[in-house]
């Protein structure tokens, strides 16, 4: 026998070399069988990178000895050589490093329950999606930075690149305004719900500095994500109207919302104070998040107010509209778009397939049910680009199991999505990549009506989000099979649950969730209050 940089010497003994030799190349070789699925992956990484190869050798040593900047990887590639002196990369960008760290500390953790040390070889990698984003439902429930931190280092993980924040909803406000004091004492503070009240959302108080939300801006750069801030417009703004009724067409008083559904009072796009309003807003916008886009919302607004609206229908006559509010919407995003292009933004917003207000150029977030793949096309006629967020694949506060119907865990409002569900869907819908350039990836949203914390926002996050960083990442096409996937995920549990503190074991009995708070009578109520609002919404 010979390895590498050593030969045999027929007048020295041997026997102690070749022994612990051998030892160390079975125990490598073990390593390599319970790691490897279809042996093409030593590594164990999730989302599969694009290319692996190994060499002979084993490596203990993972810190960086060399790194270089060179052309050709890609905003977000990189390439990585394991060897017995250390780790040598390669990248483009800051982003490239900051996906190629994430790789690095999975290995880490691997090493760490492998002492004889890792396969040497080389990782080559980039990411198939552009767009690999969560949102993170902040509006409903403030949490503690420290939680969004930790929220972001498993993003980080995982390869996700964009942290979309939902800052504002009926049930709270929780982007500081310069001159808005009302938003921090009325808008961000939401009261304990009536007794009597179903659907209700736990009280919840709280607005973030502007400081705070910069410094999570500079967190989340170092690891090469993006904040996507969202400011809904013009409707789920209870928690604005409970501040600034007069920004609203209906200036009747308001409250911020204690329960959830879909609420009827939309801000007033024609008073000259509403639009001060809106400047002031997108200024403090502009200041605290770099990133090219914000998210203005544009979702489930029953038009009643803007039809009834005095100023409304001014504006409508004046232009020959009639009671055509659907052209007022167009109207009111074109200004919209016009007021983030001073500040060099772009408007992202929820998608509607049956509504005509969007125009070419825009960016738009599909989630309707039955709008997937249809929206494919429709978007692509319509000159828009597309971010794939189905509801009933990428909702994850959807429970990701399956309880009996009359079980009181059972997510009100639909079926549960469950870790399959996530892993097999296709984004492209196995169209052909150059077709559909227009999709720019995916977004899953942790809507919290239901998840008053931390522990239960990482808890229903994962571990569907690392099945859907496999087609996030990598090519729907080339993914392992989902019993390769869930081997993977296996070793994952421990090493998860070391570095950030949550299990990933998914049982009906380690839920923690709101069932104290909650009945079956309750949760029937609340899906016919759902299919309520949608009707309302559809309006």
């Amino acid at each position: 026998m010979t390895t590498e940089g050593q030969g045999l010497n027929p007048h020295t003994n041997n026997n102690h070399y070749h022994t612990r030799r051998m030892k160390s190349i079975l125990l490598a070789a073990a390593f390599l069988g319970s790691l490897c699925w279809a042996g093409t992956n030593p590594y164990n990484i999730i989302p599969e990178p694009v290319n692996v190869t190994t060499t002979s050798g084993t490596t203990k040593n993972l810190k960086i000895v060399h790194e270089q900047k060179v052309a050709g990887l890609g905003n977000e590639g990189y390439a990585m050589k394991l060897t017995p002196g250390g780790v040598e990369l390669r990248y483009t960008t800051p982003n490239g490093k900051a996906m190629a760290m994430a790789t690095l500390f999975q290995l880490q953790d691997q090493l760490s329950d492998t002492p004889e040390g890792l396969p040497c070889g080389s990782i080559q990698d980039s990411p198939d999606f552009g767009w690999r984003g969560m949102m993170v439902d902040v509006g409903r429930y403030h949490y503690p930075m420290k939680e969004i931190y930790n929220f972001v280092d498993a993003m980080h993980y995982y390869k996700y690149n964009v942290l979309h924040l939902h800052l504002t909803e009926d049930q709270g406000w929780r982007l500081p305004v310069p001159g808005y004091d009302k938003l921090r004492t009325i808008g961000a503070v939401r009261p304990s719900a009536p007794e009597s009240q179903n659907n209700s959302l736990l009280a919840n108080e709280g607005m973030y500095t502007k400081k705070e939300l910069q410094d999570l801006v500079a967190y989340c750069k170092v690891r090469g994500i993006q904040v996507l801030p969202e400011v809904e417009m013009p409707g789920h703004n209870m928690a604005l109207a409970a501040s600034y009724p007069e920004f609203c067409c209906n200036t009747k008083r308001a409250q911020v919302w204690t329960h959830g559904g879909v609420s009827s009072k939309l801000i007033c796009p024609q008073k000259p104070a509403t639009k001060k309003f809106l400047k002031d807003t997108f200024n403090t916008v502009q200041q605290i998040f770099p990133f090219p886009y914000i998210h203005i919302g544009g979702d489930e607004c029953p038009m009643g107010d803007w039809k009834k609206c005095p100023d409304c229908q001014a504006a409508r006559a004046k232009k020959g509209q009639g009671d055509n509010v659907e052209a007022q919407m167009s109207d009111f995003t074109k200004s919209l778009t016009a007021m983030l292009a001073k500040h060099r933004k772009k408007p992202i917003l929820w998608y509607d397939i049956n509504k005509s207000y969007y125009h070419k150029g825009e960016t738009v977030m599909s989630w309707l049910p039955g709008e997937f793949p249809r929206c494919i096309d429709k978007t692509k006629e319509q000159g828009i680009d597309l971010i794939v967020t189905p509801q009933f694949k990428y909702y994850l506060a959807r429970t990701q199991m399956k309880f009996p119907a009359d079980d009181v865990r059972a997510r009100p409002g639909g079926a549960p999505i469950l870790l399959k569900d996530c892993y097999n869907f296709d984004p492209r819908n196995g169209r052909d990549k150059n077709d559909v350039k227009h999709i720019k990836g995916i977004n899953l949203c942790m809507w919290a009506e239901w998840i008053p914390s931390g522990e239960l926002l990482m808890y229903m996050t994962y571990p569907r989000a690392m099945a859907v960083s496999e087609t996030a990442w990598g090519s729907h096409k080339n993914r392992p099979s989902l019993e390769e996937f869930e081997k993977k995920m296996e070793t994952h549990k421990k090493h998860f649950q070391k570095r950030f503190g949550y299990t990933l074991e998914r049982t009906v009995e380690n839920k923690p969730y709101r069932e104290k708070f909650i009945t079956q009578e309750e949760i029937e109520r609340i899906n016919e209050n759902y299919k309520k609002g949608q009707q309302n919404a559809d309006k």
